[in-house]
């Protein structure tokens, strides 16, 4: 049916993605479903650059500020509220606009999850603490314990290093015994309309100045208060939501130990170099997908209206 194909927009931070989900689910009535890894957490509603909550009275909106903060989330937790929210839009004849920029999600939404065990949060407590304290000591176990992962796994890429080293201890068992077990994917490329969304870098560079200053302009220095007030430290290094970019440097200048310019540098630079980051996986990743160009003088109306000609 017409519409009804589930349309996937990948993009970096900032690039514009979300404006281009909000004009196509004006187009046709709409689900959209948040794939970014840090606008679950409903502690990061400024943080995360989240939809407003005029959008989302609006537009109908899943998976956005629903996890708490204080909680262990993961892509195979994410994948399962992706399944029911496909089985609402289908009943209520929605089309689901599933938008975001955790590559992850996306791969594993169209490849199948490997079907590991829960990584216990005494074992992530002491894979964050070996990599902060003794980071060549678990590439050592590592290598010793599963030399074939540790051979293809690049040492530089501390997320990978860290689950492997935390399936390995957790189940005993390397990662790619689970990786061979995989569940099959929720979506087959073939059933969705799969867009990366580029822009050029000054552009996104001059949003990320601009959403920095949005951030602040709207309390995201008093947003991080307000969860520290709450949290403790080893509570903090164990859980995905404090790995949003800027906690660590908002809190750093709440407790007085950077200037606020410091602040702005640090922030905006990370970001640069995540948005970075994203687009080199992307180019890898996800090659196949319809590429769509933003700039300065890109209508996103008629970008929205020519996808949804072709959905």
């Amino acid at each position: 049916m017409k519409n009804l194909r589930p349309i996937l927009l990948v993009g970096c931070t900032a690039v514009g993605k979300s404006r281009l989900a909000k004009e196509l689910a004006e187009l046709s009535p709409s689900v959209i479903i948040n794939a970014d890894a840090i606008q679950v957490y409903n502690c990061w509603k400024i943080l995360s650059a989240r939809p407003t909550e005029k959008d989302m009275q609006s537009i109908r909106h899943a998976l956005f500020g629903h996890v708490s903060c204080y909680d262990q989330y993961d892509v195979g937790r994410w994948l399962n509220a992706v399944e029911l929210e496909l089985v609402k839009a289908k009943k209520l004849n929605l089309r689901p606009i599933i938008v975001g920029g955790t590559g992850l999600y996306f791969s594993l939404l169209l490849e199948g999850l490997a079907n590991i065990p829960r990584i216990s949060d005494r074992t992530r407590i002491k894979s964050e603490k070996l990599i902060n304290v003794d980071f060549e000591l678990l590439l050592k176990e590592l290598e010793i314990a599963d030399p074939k992962i540790f051979t293809v796994v690049d040492p530089s890429n501390l997320v990978r290093v860290k689950r492997a080293w935390e399936v390995l201890k957790q189940t005993g068992k390397s990662i790619r015994y689970w990786q061979q077990n995989s569940l099959p994917p929720l979506l087959n490329i073939d059933m969705v309309h799969p867009i990366i969304v580029w822009s050029e870098t000054n552009l996104i560079n001059k949003n990320i100045d601009e959403r920095f200053k949005s951030m602040i302009s709207h309390g995201v220095i008093q947003e991080v208060q307000n969860v520290l007030n709450e949290v403790d430290y080893n509570t903090e290094i164990s859980l995905g939501a404090f790995k949003a970019i800027g906690f660590k440097e908002i809190k750093a200048f709440i407790n007085k130990e950077i200037t606020f310019s410091t602040l702005e540098t640090e922030m905006i630079c990370k970001t640069r170099q995540y948005a970075k980051k994203q687009r080199t996986w992307y180019r890898n990743k996800f090659y196949t997908w319809k590429p769509v160009m933003i700039n300065k003088s890109t209508n996103i109306k008629t970008i929205a209206q020519d996808i949804d000609n072709k959905n």
